[in-house]
C-alpha cells in the first residue's frame, strides 16, 4: 500500500521540477515531417542552413557536439543531416560523426539523407561522397545555391530509392 506522505511528497517534488526539453526525444512532430540534424561548428553558417530548411518547412534540430547528435539520432532517424566537415574535430579525416554514420547498417543509414559541408572538397564530387559515406558534398562557396542543391540532390535520392522500395515490398521484405 502506498504511503499518502509519500506520494505527496512526490508530488510536490514532481511540481518543483523543471523540464528539460532540450533533447525532446520523444516529441511528436508529425507523420509526414520532414526532419533535419545540423551538424556544423560555425554559427552563422548553422544559421544560414536552419533558415533554409525552415523556410522548405524542415523540423530543424541542431547539435553542437558528436555526443550530442549521437544522443539525438538515438531515438529518431532524420531524414537530412548536415555535417561540417570539421564538426567537433580539427581534422576532418577523423570526424566522428562520420564514421559513425558509415557503421549504421544499409536499412537504416537508407532513410537517411547525409549531406558534408567542406571547405576543400568540390561540391556535388560524387567520389568524395562515396568515399565518406554521405549522399552529397557541398563546398561552403556554393552555400548560396543551398537549398536547391539539397532539393535537387534528395529527389535523386528517394527516386533513385523509390525502385529499390518497390522492389522489397515485392519480395515481402519492405
Amino acid at each position: 500500500m502506498v504511503n499518502m506522505a509519500e506520494t505527496k511528497n512526490l508530488s510536490d517534488d514532481f511540481l518543483w521540477f523543471e523540464y528539460d526539453d532540450s533533447g525532446k526525444p520523444f516529441d511528436f512532430i508529425g507523420m509526414d515531417a520532414e526532419t533535419a540534424l545540423i551538424c556544423v561548428s560555425d554559427e552563422t553558417l548553422c544559421n544560414q542552413i536552419t533558415e533554409d530548411l525552415k523556410n522548405r518547412d524542415f523540423y530543424s534540430t541542431e547539435a553542437k557536439t558528436v555526443k550530442e547528435a549521437l544522443k539525438k539520432m538515438r531515438f529518431r532517424t532524420y531524414k537530412l543531416m548536415v555535417i561540417d566537415e570539421n564538426f567537433d574535430t580539427a581534422d576532418p579525416e577523423s570526424n566522428d560523426l562520420i564514421r559513425h554514420l558509415g557503421n549504421i547498417p544499409m536499412s537504416g543509414r537508407r532513410r537517411m539523407f547525409v549531406i558534408l559541408i567542406s571547405r576543400h572538397i568540390r561540391s556535388l564530387d560524387r567520389m568524395a561522397a562515396l568515399d565518406r559515406s554521405v549522399n552529397m558534398i557541398i563546398n561552403v562557396s556554393s552555400m548560396k545555391d543551398f537549398i536547391t542543391l539539397v532539393t535537387n540532390g534528395m529527389a535523386e535520392n528517394e527516386g533513385f530509392y523509390y525502385t529499390f522500395a518497390e522492389v522489397m515490398k515485392t519480395a515481402g521484405k519492405g
